[in-house]
């Protein structure tokens, strides 16, 4: 019995620790298991993390897109309506400049038409700033010849002309100069009424005349207008109020 006992000790003894080596080593290798599936699972939610950053990074940079692209394409919209808009502003000029020109060449021959009677009017009127006027004329004559200046241009030079003319319709002037009497330059003092009439007076006041558009030349008046006259002087010069004259206007010229 002592034996059997002393046998199982011994065996027992150098028997080696098969049961407590295993299980040591399965500890290990799930504790290595845990280890990694922790760091494993910190890498993931760390790339979560920076996945999730990047994709609100993104996100937000697609907005700022659309928004920019909305934009640009609210601008385009305005631009090409202002571009719509400054074509048809051509068109239109265009077709103003087209009608001008139209225009210009029919209202060109009527200007030099109008003109001619005017250079006719003064040549045949009253003989008064004679030199003045046929400057005038002559200068309004130049202007209409200059094909680079505007119908507008030309136009507005020809009715100011006709309008100078005209006023001399409605004032009256008073001044001195030498006139042919007889064939004699003599010094006398000149009234024009309007463009009615033409009345000289000579200095001593003793006799009167008047110009005679028949016969283009001075007419001594009879002597019994020569009060009248030496009065519409008076008038003329503001020395004397306004009154009824009477006075001679002359014939007409005869076409």
């Amino acid at each position: 019995m002592r034996f059997l006992l002393l046998y199982i000790l011994v065996a027992v003894a150098i028997a080696p620790p098969i049961t407590v080596c295993s299980a040591d080593n399965t500890a290990a290798k799930a504790k290595q298991q845990v280890t990694t599936a922790i760091e494993t699972r910190r890498r993931t939610q760390q790339a979560e993390d920076q996945w999730e950053e990047q994709r609100v990074r993104l996100e937000a940079e697609y907005q700022e897109l659309e928004e920019a692209n909305r934009q640009l394409s609210e601008e385009n919209r305005v631009l090409q309506e202002r571009v719509d808009a400054a074509r048809r502003s051509v068109a239109d000029m265009r077709s103003e400049i087209l009608s001008l020109q139209q225009v210009s060449e029919k209202l060109s021959p009527y200007l030099q038409q109008v003109w001619s009677r005017l250079k006719a009017g003064v040549d045949e009127s009253l003989p008064f700033d004679m030199p003045q006027r046929r400057r005038r004329v002559a200068r309004i004559g130049q202007k209409l010849a200059q094909e680079d200046l505007s119908i507008g241009v030309r136009f507005r030079e020809l009715t100011d002309a006709l309008l100078v003319e005209a006023r001399y319709g409605n004032s009256v002037d008073v001044g001195t100069r030498q006139i042919p009497l007889e064939g004699q330059p003599v010094m006398v003092r000149v009234l024009r009424l309007g463009r009615l009439g033409l009345f000289y007076l000579t200095l001593d006041h003793k006799s009167a005349g008047t110009w005679d558009p028949a016969a283009s030349a001075w007419k001594a008046l009879p002597e019994a207008y020569t009060e009248e006259v030496v009065k519409a002087f008076q008038i003329g010069s503001r020395q004397r109020s306004v009154e009824l004259l009477t006075l001679p206007l002359g014939r007409i010229a005869a076409p």
